[in-house]
């Protein structure tokens, strides 16, 4: 943990005015409310924006932060006990601080940039160089204009070397994060079209991603990307240290043969064994062993190093545990700046109130076991944390006397073997990989077979992102996680569209809104489908049902103390809704009523996505404003006002309104084929069974699959009982191994689902993808003539979900 006088850290601010309490110490840097830890010795950076955080200093104050550096005027100016700054822009009085601190400090730092690979790269050279050096890295992927700096930050003087991201969208941002990193060594990885938007030409875009290497004294590059190459040899010439499998000229010859990859320069020659097939994994890596080499870390240690590498994957996976517990798996590595990560990411999880942690000792602490004990105490009891389990070699009188119990267990075999119960808990299992605590994620995870959905959170939150920016910021926006979340699991994504402030969720049914506040969602819900016998709870809850009919609005006038409503108007749709004779008689009961409050008067648009239908859909709005603006003279006040769903955001920016409802565009899928939308959602098996079967042999129920020739079929693990439909039977359905769509072979059965190898090497345990990275969810629909709606909420609750974020 650092510690900072704050007339230090002031000193590498331009500011209006100094604090008066220039003695006091920090040792946090914040620029998010949310992720508050402690309050002693936290700086807030308030920064403006949609987010504004000016907003949240009060908030702050009352919790007791004394720090502020603001960039706006502040309307509540009752803090007599708070030092606070005025600066002309927040992000660069941050970036001010870090650049002082990275200054103070005697750090071999490395700066990695390029479109693709950072993370990668980062985390394999942070494995290589940390079995000789103390190293300190950039958590998650922090590589932004705040990320980086607060990256920075991390440092302290017992690290010897820092491996730091940095990410840029722009020109003119690149610079900035320079005089923050200030690298002496530099990795430019390759450049691609990702976040192109904001440069003219590919050219632009590499000049601005060098410039981050201005002052470094050796830059490394592949010599297979021309571009990149080309650009580095004509700025820095001589700083250049590049790497090839083809050309001869380049400083360092690679040549891969049989799973070994030969470097040879004209300092050395080595060889190295790496388990990567895929080239990107080995260029990430080559990227890696060259500036360790470069570095003199040696032979021996690198290629220690590479046997643990794995695929850098999304990192923090929460997955169902048994007794009503979920378990987030970190087992990749263990270091405190990736704790503290962790249990900020921990604390946001609202599912369950008790949270466990078990805990590796850090194999690379540069701190002794005592202040890392210290550490641990702060950072655990910041975070709420209930009990902390640790493994490895620790102390126990370390430990005495914490206000959370704390249990010491000597290996993992004895943890396994002394495992307490768990339940209605938050466990966040985090180890070194010596631990292989993968072990203690099966064991608490719940049973099931090996069929799973994965959620990717980055992709959902990039789905939500690219409907804000078509969206007036004064608009706000009701998402929609019915039917399970999509079948994604309405809890955990509702936890996830809290923490990103959603104005609202939309569920189906009252249990399902139950079921989320329950859960720690706060939010306003609101309940398409009511059970009126519940009124009296959802007014309770803040739960706001959708009235359709004249006898819905009488259920709830009976109320002493009704729910807040929405109105639903028939305009064409001809499902639920009050229809036009019904308008007036409701306006008239609601203005006798004024303790029933309208929160919201809403249509559905029957065929949004349709062109062919807009005049239809046109009608439908007119209708529904005249029905608006009859209930709005009717109760005196304007309920929020909204109509468009996923594909109406789009095709009709003009009917946004009050408020738009975001449903599958959500979870990937564009009706309207113009946004740059992620999957959320990757449908995943295994192969059971290889068997061979010969021409003319019958395979599955009813005789209905029939190999024409010799052939190989694979057994899966999934049926239609997991959601994947019979009519995916006999050939309609693919599934893709290893980048190559494969058919069903004979009729789906209930857990059970065969697959005709057509001759591929298919072997027992390979991973099988039925829709997600390969194989999209409207190209799964399309097998069947049915809908990506169908696809996404069929998938049955047995089937495991692992919710994975960066």
């Amino acid at each position: 943990m650092i510690w900072r006088r704050i007339k230090e850290i002031t000193a590498g601010v331009e500011s209006h005015h100094l604090p008066e309490n220039e003695s006091l110490i920090i040792n946090h840097l914040l620029t998010d409310s949310r992720l508050l830890k402690s309050s002693k010795g936290t700086l807030f950076f308030a920064i403006s924006g949609k987010q504004n955080g000016h907003h949240y200093i009060e908030e702050l104050y009352e919790k007791g932060v004394r720090f502020f550096i603001i960039e706006e005027n502040l309307k509540n100016s009752t803090y007599p006990e708070a030092s606070i700054l005025k600066v002309e822009n927040s992000v660069q009085a941050l970036q001010a601080v870090a650049r002082f601190h990275r200054e103070e400090l005697n750090l071999l730092s490395i700066g990695i940039t390029g479109s693709n690979g950072k993370t990668t790269i980062k985390e394999w050279l942070s494995s290589m160089l940390s079995t000789e050096k103390s190293v300190i890295k950039t958590p998650k992927s922090y590589n932004s204009q705040i990320g980086v700096p607060l990256s920075v930050w991390n440092a302290t003087k017992n690290h010897e070397v820092g491996v730091f991201e940095a990410g840029i969208s722009q020109v003119g941002e690149m610079t900035k994060l320079q005089k923050v990193l200030q690298p002496q060594i530099g990795i430019l990885t390759n450049i691609g079209p990702a976040h192109a938007a904001g440069f003219d030409h590919i050219e632009q875009k590499i000049a601005e991603k060098a410039l981050l290497f201005s002052d470094a004294k050796v830059i490394v590059c592949c010599r297979e990307h021309d571009a990149v190459y080309t650009h580095l040899s004509e700025q820095y010439p001589a700083k250049i240290l590049d790497w090839s499998f083809t050309k001869d000229s380049a400083k360092v010859r690679v040549v891969q043969r049989d799973g070994k990859l030969k470097l040879t320069s004209k300092d050395y020659e080595h060889s190295f064994e790496t388990p990567f097939e895929l080239s990107i994994w080995t260029e990430n890596c080559l990227h890696a062993i060259v500036v360790a080499l470069h570095l003199g870390i040696s032979p021996k240690s690198i290629q220690a190093a590479i046997q643990d590498l794995q695929p850098v994957k999304m990192r923090l996976t929460i997955k169902k545990g048994m007794r009503g517990c979920y378990i987030i798996d970190d087992t990749y590595n263990n270091d405190l700046n990736g704790l503290e990560v962790a249990l900020d990411y921990l604390k946001l999880q609202k599912q369950r109130e008790k949270k466990t942690v078990i805990l590796s000792e850090f194999l690379d602490a540069v701190q002794d076991e005592i202040e890392v004990a210290t550490l641990l105490k702060e950072m655990m009891t910041g975070n709420r944390v209930s009990r902390l389990l640790l493994v490895g070699s620790w102390t126990k009188r370390n430990f005495n006397n914490w206000p959370f119990p704390v249990t010491l267990f000597s290996s993992k075999r004895d943890l396994l073997h002394e495992l307490p119960v768990f339940e209605n808990e938050m466990i966040l299992v985090k180890g070194a990989r010596k631990f292989a605590f993968e072990d203690v994620v099966n064991r608490l995870s719940e049973k099931s077979h090996r069929t799973h959905l994965e959620i990717n959170f980055e992709a959902l939150i990039h789905n939500l992102s690219s409907f804000k920016q078509k969206v007036n910021p004064n608009v706000k926006v009701l998402a929609m996680v019915k039917a399970f979340g999509y079948g994604g699991g309405g809890a955990e994504i509702s936890n996830l569209l809290q923490f990103h402030n959603i104005d609202y969720l939309g569920v189906a049914y009252t249990d399902e809104a139950i079921q989320l506040r329950s859960n720690g969602i706060t939010r306003p819900i609101l309940v398409l489908n009511p059970d009126f016998e519940r009124s009296r709870e959802m007014s309770e809850l803040g739960i706001e049902p959708e009235v359709y009919s004249l006898s819905t609005l009488d259920r709830v006038i009976q109320e002493e103390h009704p729910p807040a409503i929405h109105l639903k108007i028939e305009t064409g749709m001809n499902r639920l809704g009050l229809i036009p004779q019904e308008w007036e008689v409701a306006a008239k009961a609601l203005q006798r009523n004024p303790e029933v409050r309208v929160a919201g008067i809403f249509t559905h648009l029957s065929s949004a996505e349709e062109k062919a239908s807009d005049r239809f859909s046109r009608n439908q709005i007119s209708a529904f404003e005249a029905a608006y603006d009859l209930f709005h003279k009717a109760i005196g006040y304007r309920p929020l006002k909204h109509v468009v769903n996923s594909a109406g955001i789009i095709r009709f920016p003009e009917y946004h309104f009050d408020m738009i409802r975001l449903g599958v565009g959500l979870y990937g899928y564009d009706p309207t084929n113009q946004l740059s939308l992620r999957p959320v959602g990757r449908l995943v098996t295994y192969v059971s069974q290889v068997k061979a079967v010969e021409a003319g042999d019958f395979v599955g129920y009813n005789r209905k699959g029939k190999a024409t020739d010799a052939t190989t079929i694979a057994v899966l693990p999934i049926g239609y009982a997991d959601g994947y439909n019979r009519r995916f039977g006999k050939g309609s359905g693919k599934v893709i191994w290893n980048g190559i769509k494969l058919p069903t072979i004979g009729n789906i059965c209930m857990d059970m689902t065969m697959i005709d190898t057509l001759g591929h090497r298919v072997q027992e345990g390979d991973e099988i993808e039925i829709f997600g990275h390969q194989q999209s969810i409207t190209e799964l629909a399309e097998q069947i003539g049915t809908i990506p709606y169908e696809i996404l909420t069929s998938i049955s609750e047995r089937v495991v979900r692992f919710y994975q974020s960066e």
